[in-house]
């Protein structure tokens, strides 16, 4: 529920500064990227007008497309948010048919982010009121509220804009031009007769810190559930900042854990090396220097679903890491439902946010540089590329980073043996759509989660560039080029 600022709030030092706060009275709703937490952050704001058509509705709004997302319809009897998941559909005969639809990344509608500040007045689009009281009855029935409130004629309905709202509140001061965008939010959390140990307080830190990230994030109670966080909520508009230090706290940017081979969010296996990307991850530079690898570089951390992962290097902006070994690729569900990882970072005990990958058994990225060109040698060592093509019938080393089912482990973190090769099962590769012969793919010797492929290049290809696919079991990588001439 939202409060009010209390009136004394400049004695705790926050005159003209505390606009509200919110109560979560359960731990288990709390999660400050959810609905329930825009929600309330939402009623500063929505909706507080007693008079005109959005009276009713008071502190939600009244039975309209305005109630069909993030601030509800006004339940009559308790004046709670009842949410309304439906689409109302303009006709071309003017009528409006009303539809279900499932709810999930919720928005903040046009007419709520003109209240916020965060929308001018001419940019909201024109919403539609339901003036039929009697449609409102069936709501709660089993049918639903789509179903309760039907096809509505033009006799049962009026259009309202932002203009209604001037008209009888006056123009928002200060305008969507001069409005506040970025907020700071502190969470208290209270506990009763003891202290919260750190692993409990490392809960709250978490879902805190999900308010800041850009774009929509899984809901942690549901297999498939995603939500949007306040900025993606607000159409990009406005953010919130949950920091309170002075001190640097890492941020991994949204979108920002990939393949390490070619810097994409595709899928990853266990083992594989990873890229994350984001801000204040360290304080400085560092590399590892020997195997197995570390778990802790320069003070910075990597966990994934709470397992430490092996470091490679860790900088300000990027982090190397390689995915345990023993992470799961589904989930003990039928349908062979991919596992999400949660992954996240500890600069000297800071935690970051929670970013999520996506674990598959069999993943294996081809390396690429330039204009996606194979990393790829010839066998004097030389890197192949557009000015150094390799030769039709000749052998060549192409690598991979990623994960597939092996004729022994490594475990994360080690180098692989060099008195022995370790393969990968159910291997092979083309070249152009060709199959091109191969006497050896699996594990580099003395090298941690890096692949190759030992190939021979079919000797009748002609000059040019080809495409390179390695495939593992029926899954295939990422294309890649590599250019071929003629002795």
């Amino acid at each position: 529920m939202v409060k009010s600022p209390p009136a004394d709030a400049a004695s705790f030092g926050s005159a003209s500064r505390l606009q509200g706060y919110s109560v979560f009275p359960a731990t288990l709703i709390y999660d400050a990227a959810d609905q329930g937490y825009n929600h309330e952050t939402g009623h500063q704001w929505v909706n507080h007008m007693s008079t005109g058509a959005f009276g009713p509705g008071r502190p939600h709004w009244p039975l309209s497309s305005m109630s069909t997302n993030l601030m509800n319809y006004s339940d009559a009897a308790s004046g709670f948010g009842s949410r309304i998941p439906c689409r109302f559909n303009l006709q071309a005969d003017g009528r409006i048919t009303v539809t279900p639809w499932i709810p999930g990344q919720e928005f903040f509608n046009d007419m709520d982010l003109y209240l916020m500040g965060l929308m001018a007045p001419n940019e909201v689009a024109t919403q539609y009121l339901v003036t039929d009281t009697s449609r409102a009855a069936g709501i709660s029935s089993p049918q639903g509220p789509c179903a309760a409130i039907g096809t509505l004629t033009t006799a049962q309905y009026r259009t309202v804009n932002a203009s209604d709202i001037v008209a009888v509140q006056g123009a928002r001061v200060p305008s969507s031009d001069a409005s506040q965008k970025d907020f700071r939010s502190l969470h208290v959390v209270v506990s009763r007769d003891s202290l919260l140990t750190p692993e409990q307080m490392a809960y709250f830190e978490v879902y805190t810190r999900r308010v800041e990230d850009r774009g929509p994030l899984m809901l942690p109670d549901s297999l498939n559930g995603f939500t949007n966080p306040w900025y993606a909520a607000t159409k990009n508009r406005s953010t919130i900042s949950a920091k309170i230090s002075a001190e640097p706290v890492p941020a991994i940017s949204y979108g920002g854990v990939v393949n390490a081979a070619n810097f994409q969010g595709a899928a990853m296996g266990p083992s594989a090396v990873v890229t994350l990307f984001g801000s204040d991850l360290a304080a400085g530079p560092a590399s590892a220097g020997s195997v197995p690898l570390p778990q802790d570089l320069n003070g910075v951390r990597v966990f994934v679903d709470g397992i430490p992962a092996p470091l490679f290097y860790v900088s300000p902006t990027q982090i190397n890491f390689q995915l345990p070994e023993s992470l799961p690729t589904t989930r003990a569900l039928p349908n062979d439902l991919a596992y999400i990882a949660m992954v996240r970072v500890e600069r000297d005990g800071a935690p970051s946010n929670i970013a999520y990958i996506e674990i598959r058994p069999t993943v294996l990225g081809a390396m690429s540089y330039g204009d996606n060109y194979a990393v790829a040698t010839n066998p004097a060592g030389e890197l192949i590329g557009p000015s150094n093509p390799a030769f039709a019938g000749s052998p060549v080393v192409v690598y991979f980073v990623g994960s597939a089912p092996l004729t022994e482990r490594v475990a994360a973190g080690q180098p692989a043996p060099t008195d022995r090769l370790i393969r990968v099962q159910g291997a092979s590769l083309t070249l152009g759509g060709q199959v091109q012969a191969s006497n050896f793919v699996g594990l580099t010797p003395g090298g941690v989660g890096l692949y190759q492929a030992n190939m021979f290049i079919n000797g009748a290809l002609a000059e040019g560039e080809y495409q390179l696919v390695i495939t593992v079991n029926g899954v295939t990588s990422n294309p890649v080029k590599i250019p071929v001439r003629r002795r």
